[in-house]
């Protein structure tokens, strides 16, 4: 009787189980987060499950540039340009015990006046960051190019700037708002030599809302050309969306007898 009675409290005990571990409370899987990254600045994330933070960011350019404005109609037929251009950015940020490692990735898609379109990549490189000094390697714009937004219009050669090159540019924090800078590129990128080195520099200085910068290039044309050129800026913020500055420059050919 009593093995009966044994038994039948096991039973019950077993048809109970699955039932009272139906009502325990389900553990969910940890959620990975995607978390802001504010030690690289504002719209950087970090990837979950790694230290690497990524920025995807872009902008519309739109440029109208008018030629002559003679008043004889006939002759400025073809006396403007027009071009949208659509730019999208994309960054990466890693520390590592050995320094920061940036990486960029501009792609570009233009539509120009003539009805015609081209998708293509712009600036894309390796940056290192040490304490005072960041090392550059890969294609972006040069040290002398920051001038070319003032002078696209009415100069020639590498006074121009703002073309992307190939090279290996360094720039190092002086302190106290001084930045210097330099550079050695692929002159063939600026329309000179094949397989042959420009050299840039430039000094820039920051206060407040104004600044100043100096810059140098040395340009290989040719095997027996060569050209130098010198430009200098000063800009001011006027609100955080607004900006106005000056620049001037010269810039000279010269011809010589062997390379130096």
């Amino acid at each position: 009787m009593n093995f009966k009675k044994l038994a039948i409290a096991a039973a019950a005990a077993a048809a109970a189980t699955p039932a009272i571990a139906a009502d325990l409370p389900v553990v969910a899987e940890p959620v990975n987060y995607v978390q802001a990254c504010d030690a690289f600045g504002a719209g950087y994330f970090q990837l979950p499950g790694q230290d690497t933070c990524i920025r995807v960011h872009g902008r519309i350019r739109t440029n109208y540039t008018s030629h002559d404005l003679t008043k004889d109609y006939s002759a400025a037929k073809n006396a403007y340009s027009a071009y949208a251009r659509g730019y999208i950015y994309l960054e990466s940020m890693t520390d590592t015990e050995f320094a920061s490692i940036k990486t960029y990735t501009e792609l570009t898609g233009t539509w120009n006046d003539d009805n015609t379109s081209e998708v293509g990549t712009g600036s894309a490189y390796v940056q290192l960051g040490f304490d005072n000094v960041s090392v550059l390697i890969g294609r972006t714009g040069g040290v002398f190019d920051p001038f070319g937004g003032y002078s696209e219009i009415g100069t020639v050669g590498p006074v121009a700037g703002g073309e992307d090159a190939l090279q290996i540019s360094a720039t190092a924090d002086l302190g106290n708002g001084l930045t210097a800078s330099f550079g050695i590129l692929d002159s063939n990128a600026y329309g000179g030599a094949s397989k042959d080195a420009n050299f840039e520099a430039g000094l820039s200085y920051t206060q407040g809302m104004f600044s100043a910068s100096a810059f140098a290039a040395a340009h290989a044309y040719s095997n027996d050309d060569y050209g130098f050129a010198v430009a200098g800026q000063v800009e001011a913020d006027v609100t955080d969306s607004v900006k106005v500055g000056f620049g001037a420059a010269y810039a000279r050919l010269c011809s010589v007898l062997h390379r130096w």
